[in-house]
């Protein structure tokens, strides 16, 4: 499951649809996201280690009129020792965050236009060796100071190019603070190389890193 770039383009996906340049302008209407990050503590609990936070800034035209957007994207990967191919990132957590633009009355945000397939696809796109399928199931988690919708998807990864491996993605679309987001949680269904995870264990740490965030 080789990672072309944190999951950026997640956002971007929506970009194409409602949005365009129109050259440079010497003036610019700015929006900002926050990033969405997960406390150190809740981080270490879950044995995740922070990869990184990704800020990209786009220009769109919505409405008539050019503006800046400044999105921004973390990524947490957790180790697994597999058999003859040793220790490889085979749990993600990641989260995206695309603020709310509101010009000429109107609010735009192209990812929370998204239906599930085109997130559940821009996911996807992202992760070399990764497939996913149908949702097989839903749970509430609190998070950021309120209840969240975190629905879980069946699917494939393949690791160091050989390795298959049966995987969960778990995924939440919340807004907050004006800031559209994207959490996204992908861990091992079950335990092929004889190292003790178990299903319950690897959602618990998705779990403990959705508690965690921060803003």
């Amino acid at each position: 499951m080789n990672r072309r770039r944190i999951l950026a383009s997640v956002g971007t996906l929506g970009v194409a649809a409602s949005a365009g340049c129109t050259g440079l302008v010497e003036e610019l209407t700015t929006f900002s996201a926050s990033p969405a990050e997960v406390t150190a503590a809740a981080s270490e609990e879950a044995g995740y280690d922070h990869q990184g936070t990704e800020e990209w800034v786009e220009r769109r035209e919505f409405a008539g009129e050019e503006v800046e957007v400044t999105n921004y994207a973390s990524e947490y990967t957790r180790g697994l020792e597999l058999p003859g191919i040793g220790d490889r990132e085979a749990a993600v957590f990641a989260t995206v965050a695309s603020p709310e633009v509101s010009v000429a009355g109107r609010e735009f945000n192209p990812l929370a236009e998204m239906d599930e397939a085109e997130i559940v696809e821009g996911i996807q796109g992202q992760y070399e060796g990764l497939s996913i399928g149908d949702r097989v199931d839903g749970r509430q988690v609190e998070s950021l100071g309120t209840t969240i919708d975190v629905e879980t998807f069946e699917g494939t990864a393949t690791l160091a190019g050989e390795f298959g491996l049966d995987v969960l993605v778990d995924v939440s679309t919340p807004d907050h603070d004006g800031d559209h987001l994207v959490l996204v949680g992908i861990h091992p269904e079950e335990d092929p190389a004889g190292t003790g995870l178990s299903v319950t264990d690897e959602r618990g740490r998705i779990t403990t890193m959705l508690e965690g965030l921060d803003r």
